[in-house]
């Protein structure tokens, strides 16, 4: 707030409570990463989809990580924080969960259970994100992207990203 040129009664003119606030505040990244997701799949290759989508999620993260960090931690402690967290992250989960059932860029993955399979990636890419992007990086977007598609690859197809894609 001291920040803005709003009072606090004045912010919460425009809000209910500090979950409106943040559910509002993340609809958007939401909606940015199922462009990215959309815009990714339309890629030639898997490794391509992947790496496009990595790209631009990671960005998304690198700009917009202190609010989802928080947004993050609270969930853990509040109901209703958790439901927007889980608004905002399981929607990506499942969709990731359908590319692998489905084929990605026309490659199937045999992986056994894709739902678990995608959750545990999505957390995992989570964890990189806030430790690496946010705050005070220490790594380039590129070479975190560079590590998780190798880890991707690998894990859906049993190869590198070039292999998958030839």
């Amino acid at each position: 707030m001291d920040r803005t040129t709003m009072s606090r009664k004045s912010f919460w003119v425009y809000y209910r409570d500090r979950h409106d606030a943040i559910t509002r505040l993340v609809a958007p990244l939401r909606e940015a990463g199922d462009e990215v997701m959309a815009q990714a799949a339309q890629e030639a290759t898997p490794a391509a989809a992947l790496r496009a989508a990595l790209h631009g999620i990671g960005r998304t993260y690198a700009e917009h990580g202190r609010l989802l960090r928080a947004l993050a931690e609270a969930s853990r402690l509040d109901p209703e924080a958790n439901r927007v967290w889980g608004e905002f992250t399981k929607p990506v989960a499942d969709r990731v969960a359908d590319h692998i059932r489905n084929g990605l860029a026309g490659v199937q993955s045999d992986v056994p259970d894709p739902a678990t399979t995608a959750r545990f990636l999505i957390r995992m890419n989570l964890a990189v994100f806030f430790d690496e992007l946010v705050d005070e990086p220490r790594a380039d977007l590129d070479d975190v992207v560079d590590a998780l598609l190798e880890i991707w690859t690998r894990t859906l197809f049993r190869a590198t990203p070039a292999e998958v894609d030839r």
